[in-house]
């Protein structure tokens, strides 16, 4: 088969025949690299739902570390004041602290009293 100026010329009828199976054959080949492309892209959708997932449930659990590590970086902190606060007192309320303050007290109200 031959072209001129754009215009296919046929010498045989059956030439056109085997044309139009070839464009057939091409047509069916190309449905079904399009059935192949979509399965494809589903297959993809599937994998890409599947990892989304599995790292929607890790973010999930480091949420929940997160979440216990501050709660006990928060009680720690408040233990550790209440300790250093208790301690504080404790040392404060000492017998031996309590005498000496009770002694420099009366030396400072005897020097201050004419």
């Amino acid at each position: 088969m031959q072209t001129v100026n754009g215009k296919l010329i046929v010498e045989k009828p059956q030439d056109l025949d085997n044309l139009k199976r070839n464009i057939e054959n091409l047509t069916q080949q190309f449905e079904r690299l399009e059935l192949k492309m979509a399965a494809i892209s589903q297959k993809d959708k599937i994998e890409y739902l599947r990892k989304l997932a599995t790292l929607q449930q890790s973010l999930q659990k480091l949420e929940r570390i997160y979440n216990r590590l501050l709660s006990t970086t928060i009680l720690t902190a408040i233990a550790l004041g209440s300790w250093y606060v208790w301690q504080g007192f404790e040392r404060d309320l000492s017998p031996a602290k309590l005498q000496s303050n009770l002694g420099a007290s009366a030396i400072a109200s005897t020097k201050l009293s004419p």
